[in-house]
């Protein structure tokens, strides 16, 4: 018996640190995949092999999915990808921390536990909107101690911004699929997403890629780690675990990547944005845990298939696209 059981414990442990790792990785490749072609040459060739890739399994395929679901997620993975990826990749090239750029990322529950509640008529409570301010007021002490410590431009943090907001109406657009196929949907998520980028860098003379090297691996880790592996690897945590537990993963990601960017690019780690990252980490706990333990019935006209009754996304319908990072 013990032998099942320290493997079902690694596994809780396992699990969890390899999705942290993996989604992490997502922007610290970025940082290092804008500084060997263009931003759009990049981004274009890397999803250029990852949709090869998906379309090369036949069970990836979404050949079997209805039109009105393929048109849904092709809005979806516009907004998820092309709207999230871009501007996030461009936010670190303008000189955004690759720490900042992940805990704009990270409130991504909290925004959704928050925030959708009212635009849904779900009910949210007193105790979350007070989370929703204290992880607000730490972004701010990172943000404002970044701009006094690095080079980039106070936009660049807007253009972060706009990153989550396209994340945010994916999520709410796709809230209604509870019978999705994973990696089918990813197919069409990264499919809708290449075929913009083509088009786009054929006209703007992006889409020739340099002879690097550094460039070719780059593009493939990013696709292998960050786009497919943190994908599975996020459905993985939801079906051992639940959405709140990958909430606060999701978070962790911050202090991983602000800690490799200190020591791998040199970026700014003071006092203060320490106290940022606790302060947001607080913010994440106080409204994730209320959300997970509010009881009653759902609001009228809602459905408990499209979101749980704390505002957030349940497992069914919660869109990871943004693990593509």
């Amino acid at each position: 018996m013990s032998k099942p059981i320290g493997i079902f414990m690694r596994q809780k442990v396992a699990l969890p640190t390899a999705f942290v790792l993996a989604w992490s990785s997502g922007f610290v490749i970025a940082h290092l995949g804008v500084g060997t072609a263009s931003l759009l040459t990049f981004l274009t060739w890397r999803y250029l092999i990852a949709s090869a890739l998906l379309w090369a399994v036949p069970s990836w395929r979404p050949t079997r999915m209805p039109a009105v679901d393929l048109a849904r997620d092709l809005r979806a993975g516009l907004l998820t990808q092309l709207g999230y990826i871009v501007p996030v990749y461009a936010a670190i090239g303008v000189g955004v921390s690759t720490g900042a750029a992940s805990l704009i990322d990270a409130l991504q529950p909290v925004i959704v536990a928050t925030l959708a509640g009212p635009l849904l008529g779900l009910s949210v409570t007193r105790t979350q909107w007070s989370g929703l301010v204290a992880a607000l007021v730490g972004v701010t002490m990172i943000v404002w101690s970044n701009l006094g410590a690095s080079t980039a431009p106070w936009w660049g943090y807007l253009v972060a911004g706009v990153a989550i907001s396209s994340q945010l109406a994916g999520v709410l657009l796709d809230r209604g699929r509870h019978d999705r196929q994973v990696l089918p949907t990813l197919t069409v998520h990264v499919t809708a997403t290449t075929a913009v980028l083509v088009v786009v860098a054929a006209i703007t003379g992006g889409l020739v890629p340099p002879r690097d090297p550094a460039f070719w691996c780059l593009t493939l880790a990013s696709t292998l780690v960050p786009t497919v592996a943190a994908y599975a690897l996020y459905w993985g945590v939801a079906r051992v675990f639940d959405v709140t537990v990958l909430g606060y993963l999701l978070f962790l990601v911050t202090p991983t990547t602000t800690i490799a960017g200190a020591i791998l690019f040199d970026e700014p780690l003071t006092a203060t944005i320490g106290a940022g990252i606790l302060l947001s980490f607080l913010g994440v706990a106080i409204t994730l845990s209320a959300g997970k333990h509010k009881g009653g019935p759902p609001a009228p006209g809602c459905r408990r298939t499209a979101f749980s009754y704390d505002g957030s996304p349940d497992q069914a319908s919660s869109s990871p696209s943004s693990a593509t990072s």
